[in-house]
């Protein structure tokens, strides 16, 4: 008759054995979950309004009206912007007006520069005086018979007297180009050639006349999105 004799150390480690395999099945099932689990994407913040004026988001995408965004001739700042979002004006209507003071003070300066002589006069004067020595310098020569003046002295008086005709003829003409500039017309904005019927106006822009019937969005709203 065989006897069963119990052993506590190889009962401890059989436990500890088998609680260790439970253990890692466990954590082997748990990893395999996770891995099946689909990743939850973050919610997408919206973008925009980039090219075309388009806001992209977490399932949806806004786009703005189509517009037109004025250039202009001038740098200045607008003084008055009487406008409201989805108004229509008429070809030839101002719907901005530029503060002109900067303009007027520049007008006023081309004016003056019209109406001053003072170059022409001094220029005039002083060929005048080049052209006396030059002459009195030629008949002393005459009248001595030799060499009184030196030759390169006769020559540096002629170069004397042709620059001093050169300066009449440049006072001339810058007094002609400041005439101009205070006669001529101030320039005016061209149409825009782009066809989209809204356009975009913010303070700190310059001046701008509508060509034709178009929808006018100010553009402090512009960024404002619609369906």
């Amino acid at each position: 008759m065989s006897r069963i004799t119990h052993n506590p150390r190889a009962t401890a480690l059989i436990g500890s054995a088998l609680a260790l395999i439970i253990c890692t099945a466990w954590l082997l099932d748990a990893a395999a979950q996770d891995r099946r689990r689909p990743i939850p994407e973050k919610p997408r913040q919206a973008v925009g309004p980039a090219n075309g004026g388009t806001i992209i988001g977490d399932g949806f995408r806004i786009k703005l009206l189509r517009q037109v965004l004025l250039g202009f001739d001038r740098v200045g700042i607008i003084k008055q912007l009487d406008l409201e979002e989805g108004r229509r004006v008429q070809s030839g209507v101002v719907i901005a007006r530029l503060d002109d003071e900067v303009a007027r003070a520049a007008l006023n300066s081309a004016k003056k520069k019209a109406s001053n002589d003072v170059h022409n006069r001094y220029a005039a004067a002083s060929y005048a005086v080049s052209k006396n020595e030059r002459e009195q310098a030629v008949q002393a020569n005459k009248a001595a018979g030799m060499a009184v003046v030196p030759l390169i002295e006769i020559k540096r008086l002629i170069l004397a007297e042709q620059r001093s005709q050169l300066q009449i003829e440049q006072a001339v003409h810058d007094q002609a180009v400041a005439v101009l500039d205070s006669t001529s017309p101030r320039p005016r904005s061209t149409p825009t050639s782009s066809g989209l019927p809204s356009t975009a106006l913010s303070p700190g822009d310059s001046s701008r006349r509508a060509n034709r019937s178009d929808r006018v969005i100010p553009s402090s709203n512009s960024s404002t999105p619609r369906r």
